[in-house]
């Protein structure tokens, strides 16, 4: 893939929207598309962002981090001549669902990810990370095939455990579930690669979704 960076960086820095990553534009940047957008104590604002479907690499580095709004996971993807930083938050089904599925990506192979968000008939939300490697859906690691079982030490609640859960109850349990996920995530040793560096130019370039 090849596009137009911002700013002097060599990393291109994203995050996700929606179902889609983004990079940070300006309203002159080719490609940029507007997202207005209302924050929690109803300020409301306009960013220029350039949105991609998917991306594509080998996994490089991960690594967690505080900000003033809460925890983030970064991992970094470097696909040829690029390095792509994808930062999405340590509470999010993103994360949840990336950190699942980990155990079973061949990190020596290059694998695409690909978010998804949308709203079923009956009104829920549903958010995830679809990743596939040699054209094959990776799965989660932590459940059987039927997605009735939870394996190799995950957490779970037991069905009658949970007719008595509350608000609270389910809030400390996916706590629980995130401190067990982010171990499980740090205990992955990963050979860094860098970018290659890259004279040619090339005529026919990757263009955004």
């Amino acid at each position: 893939m090849s596009i137009e960076q911002v700013g002097n960086s060599d990393i291109m820095y994203l995050s996700i929207i929606g179902w889609t990553f983004v990079q940070k534009a300006e309203d002159t940047t080719p490609w940029a598309k507007k997202r207005e957008y209302e924050t929690s104590d109803w300020k409301t604002g306009v960013k220029w962002e350039i949105p991609y479907k998917n991306l594509s690499g080998k996994l490089s580095k991960m690594m967690f981090k505080d900000s003033d709004y809460g925890e983030q996971f970064v991992l970094e993807l470097v696909d040829g001549k690029e390095t792509y930083h994808i930062t999405m938050w340590t509470d999010s089904r993103y994360f949840a669902d990336f950190a699942k599925k980990l155990p079973n990506i061949n990190l020596a192979e290059d694998f695409e990810l690909n978010p998804f968000d949308f709203k079923t008939k009956e009104g829920k939300q549903l958010r995830w990370m679809s990743i596939k490697q040699d054209w094959t859906k990776v799965e989660s690691y932590y459940w059987d095939a039927e997605k009735k079982k939870t394996l190799h030490k995950m957490p779970e609640v037991s069905k009658e455990d949970a007719k008595g859960y509350d608000k609270d109850d389910w809030k400390m349990f996916f706590i629980k579930v995130k401190k067990f996920l982010k171990a499980e995530v740090e205990k992955v040793e990963l050979e860094e690669i860098t970018a290659e560096v890259v004279d040619e130019v090339f005529a026919d370039e990757t263009v955004p979704f």
